[in-house]
């Protein structure tokens, strides 16, 4: 299929969140479009096409037209990450111990450093905000492209993992990354999501777990300061993700947890880590594990903090995002019994088990049973 095809198709099937980005004159979004595209054509040998959406919202979206795959990420995804990357880098008390951040002065604070109601508030600085040395620069590119790499996976696990066709049956034909007030959901719709959600971040969380360690392995000298051993590694991967989750979770502010599409931060970092034990410890065997957990706890704080130490109002929003609470737990379990109750629909495409090793079998005897309650309360035949 020609790709003017393939653009005429896109527009069409994305008209709805706006118009696709002519870039003909723009060299940063061209060469930002083929280095996806290419990415994409690495892991699989599906029709998938990717481009740019011109709007201004932190979105990105994957669907299915004609038979094939579409993944859309809108203009202001790109914008808000690569200022985060650069406004993150530049400030010496953000990851101090990457580089020379002594070196860094940038301490300027945001009014608002996170999104509402969908809406974009930052005002660049004048001059624009950067890093002042080539390392902490280095570090900009990389929360950047580990931020942007961690949507476009997510996007190809719902692809991949045959989520989109799933989907189809209950007329949901668009997975995208925001919710908005009129996207009421049954609370079944709801685990239907969050469960595909999970299994989408386990791809993700591997596969950029992954491209980080080869940047790592390949002692590329300009990395070499940025990233000198894998608890350098496993912290700024851990970082960035949470980043990722906290500008996400603003369009979930004020619903319950049987109402949203996506799990609180708080879950999918926990299960995020779970995803990756496996890969780490086949790498380096309890030893590195132990430096994964450490660094890991580390990452997810620091990420929180950096909000924080950027902004004059703590705008990270206040109730999903506590740590992992016995609430929390309970809802993260009713996900993985959910997992079991559509196992037979996903299993041939999923990638991830949705197993929680910290807990115990009498454990989940337990949690079988009370979801069986919620479910039975949802008028539904387990």
């Amino acid at each position: 299929m020609s790709n003017q095809k393939r653009e005429e198709q896109f527009s069409k099937v994305f008209s709805r969140y706006g118009n696709r980005i002519v870039t003909q004159d723009d060299n940063y979004l061209n060469q930002f479009r083929a280095t996806c595209q290419e990415t994409l054509a690495k892991y699989t040998d599906l029709d998938i096409y990717f481009d740019i959406i011109d709007n201004s919202r932190v979105n990105a979206v994957a669907t299915k037209y004609e038979g094939s795959y579409f993944i859309a990420i809108s203009k202001g995804t790109i914008k808000i990450f690569e200022y985060y990357a650069r406004k993150f880098s530049a400030n010496p008390n953000i990851l101090s111990d990457f580089g020379p951040s002594n070196q860094e002065n940038n301490v300027i604070k945001l009014q608002n450093s996170i999104i509402i109601k969908d809406e974009i508030y930052i005002i660049e600085e004048d001059p624009p905000v950067s890093p002042i040395t080539k390392e902490r620069r280095t570090l900009a590119e990389l929360i950047f492209s580990q931020s942007i790499l961690n949507i476009i996976f997510h996007e190809l696990g719902h692809i991949v993992n045959g989520h989109i066709d799933f989907l189809e049956s209950s007329k949901i034909h668009y997975l995208e990354e925001v919710q908005t007030e009129s996207n009421k959901l049954t609370s079944i719709l709801s685990l239907h999501r969050q469960t595909l959600e999970i299994d989408a971040d386990a791809f993700s969380a591997i596969e950029t777990l992954r491209e980080m360690l080869a940047i790592f392995d390949s002692k590329e000298d300009k990395f070499k300061e940025i990233l000198p051993n894998y608890r350098s590694v496993f912290k700024l991967w851990s970082f960035v993700r949470q980043m990722c989750w906290r500008i996400m979770e603003n369009n979930y502010i004020g619903k319950g947890l049987l109402e949203i599409t996506h799990p609180p931060t708080s879950l999918r970092s926990q299960y995020t880590r779970i995803a990756n034990l496996d890969l780490v410890k086949g790498r380096g065997g309890s030893s590195l594990l132990d430096d994964f957990e450490t660094s890991y706890t580390l990452g997810v704080s620091q990420a929180d903090n950096a909000f924080r130490i950027i902004s004059e109002m703590d705008t990270i929003p206040p109730v999903l995002s506590k740590e992992l609470s016995n609430y929390h737990f309970h809802h993260g379990a009713l996900i993985f019994c959910h997992w079991d109750f559509i196992r037979e629909d996903l299993l041939p495409l999923a990638s991830y088990s949705l197993r929680d090793p910290n807990i115990r079998d009498d454990q989940y005897n337990e949690i079988l049973k009370g979801y069986k309650q919620v479910i039975s309360r949802l008028n539904l035949q387990t």
